[in-house]
């Protein structure tokens, strides 16, 4: 009996960690504000960038805030949110989680699969540093992650060929492969991206859905 009893207290410190991510409440947006960090405005704006990002890309960004990591790394919590929120379009692995947790002082940028090649470890770290971590340095969590969420929006939507009329006024950052990734898009296949659309891909307040997150890439900051 006692070797049972610590097989299973063993097993619900196991669980403690992980359940402390299961239940968060996006209340049909992109956003959990679990931590309540973020300021009405704000919210609203980081929103509308994030849904305007997904009708035009079918990409996706979920931002997280939580009160305490429960002692799960900051890496892992966040592979976890994108996996089990299946935040991305199904086979393309084209999301982003950007996971704050101010009381422990830690955020991540966390990048799927399908957007390495367009946000990579140095430009996620370049997001970190020079976007977010200098507000959160100064407690202003809310102005950092619109700041993060606003230049991540940007990159992805220059790698789809496109822009968005929703971010705020960071400076335009073009690359090769922007063309190139929009230059696999084939004439024919425009309908089909336009159907997608009309049929519910970018319906607010919704990921892509279809799982099989990836991540593992991306930027750790701390302040």
């Amino acid at each position: 009996m006692k070797r049972l009893f610590y097989i299973l207290m063993l097993m619900i410190l196991t669980i403690i960690p992980v359940s402390a991510l299961e239940n968060l409440d996006f209340k049909a947006k992109f956003i959990s504000d679990n931590a309540k960090v973020i300021t009405e405005s704000d919210y609203e704006q980081i929103n509308n960038i994030i849904d305007e990002l997904q009708k035009k890309t079918t990409a996706d960004i979920a931002v997280v805030t939580v009160k305490s990591l429960q002692g799960q790394s900051i890496e892992n919590a966040a592979v976890e949110i994108g996996r089990k929120y299946k935040v991305g379009a199904k086979g393309s692995n084209n999301g982003v989680v950007i996971l704050v947790a101010p009381n422990e002082r830690k955020a991540r940028i966390e990048v799927g699969m399908g957007l390495e090649s367009e946000i990579t470890n140095d430009k996620a770290d370049t997001i970190m540093h020079s976007d977010m971590l200098p507000y959160f340095s100064k407690g202003d969590y809310s102005k950092g992650i619109y700041r993060g969420v606003s230049s991540t929006a940007t990159l992805i939507a220059q790698s789809y060929g496109t822009t968005l009329t929703t971010t705020a006024n960071t400076p335009a950052r073009t690359t090769p492969s922007s063309e190139k990734k929009n230059e696999k898009i084939p004439f024919w296949a425009w309908p089909l991206v336009i159907i997608a659309g009309i049929l519910g891909i970018g319906k607010k307040g919704k990921f892509g859905g279809g799982g099989g997150f990836s991540g593992g890439k991306g930027s750790t900051g701390s302040w």
